[in-house]
């Protein structure tokens, strides 16, 4: 799930959606970082994939006309890996990992 303080209203409209959509059965949500980084309590090793995550990035070319989006999230990446976690990684996906009761809590305060 993109962050639910991310910054970009299409992000946090699908927030507000899964939030109407799903009861609050025991489920965990992962919020992502796109636009706006989080304080993550998950870390997971992209190392062994971010070249294919590159390229994933390098598609959106009408995007990318816009911003240099591929050096910033491969940067914040960079920047997990190296700065959060316990275990140096080279690349790491950050995300804030909350039970969906706690999350949409937080999404509605």
């Amino acid at each position: 799930m993109p962050f639910f303080l991310d910054q970009h209203a299409d992000h946090i409209t699908t927030n507000y959606i899964l939030q109407k959509v799903c009861p609050l059965y025991n489920i965990t949500i992962y919020g992502y970082e796109i636009w706006t980084p989080l304080i993550p309590n998950r870390l997971v090793d992209i190392s062994s994939v971010i070249e294919i995550k590159k390229q994933a990035i390098d598609k959106h070319f009408s995007q990318l006309q816009e911003l240099a989006y591929h050096k910033a999230i491969i940067g914040l990446n960079q920047y997990r890996g190296c700065m959060y976690a316990k275990k140096r990684m080279d690349y790491a996906e950050a995300f804030l990992c909350l039970d969906a009761k706690t999350y949409f809590e937080l999404l509605t305060k």
